[in-house]
């Protein structure tokens, strides 16, 4: 059993399963670590590691989304990581016009009303000039 699952739902906003790569990039070392999107939501994601890595709770990542759907950076924040699942979930605390652009749109191909996830959103928005 995942060590993830601790206590009752914590999450805000609805999950949506994908499938697709990522980079996750330490910010001092830049190392590269490759990873595969299991879900994703306006205010974060879950990811599956190909290898075991360490990551500590709340230490700051960057993320880059390259799929077909998703093609976005975002800095994120580690909520949990299950070594044994090789499962890490990911906070956004910076997402740009892009990203929001990007996932907005894969909500809506999903059938769901964009504009109420919108609503209980707590993301930090960059629109560059």
């Amino acid at each position: 059993m995942s060590t993830l699952m601790r206590g009752p739902e914590r999450r805000q906003q609805k999950r949506y399963h994908c499938c697709g790569p990522v980079k996750i990039v330490h910010p001092q070392s830049r190392v590269e670590v490759p990873a595969t999107i299991q879900d994703i939501s306006l205010t974060g994601c879950s990811l599956r590691l190909r290898h075991a890595d360490w990551y500590d709770t709340d230490s700051d990542v960057e993320l880059n989304f390259k799929t077909s759907y998703l093609t976005f950076r975002a800095i994120g924040s580690v909520r949990d990581f299950a070594e044994q699942d090789l499962l890490v979930r990911i906070r956004f605390v910076h997402l740009n016009e892009r990203g929001w652009s990007d996932i907005l749109g894969f909500i809506r191909d999903q059938g769901d009303d964009w504009s109420l996830a919108l609503q209980k959103g707590e993301v930090t928005v960059a629109v560059a000039a």
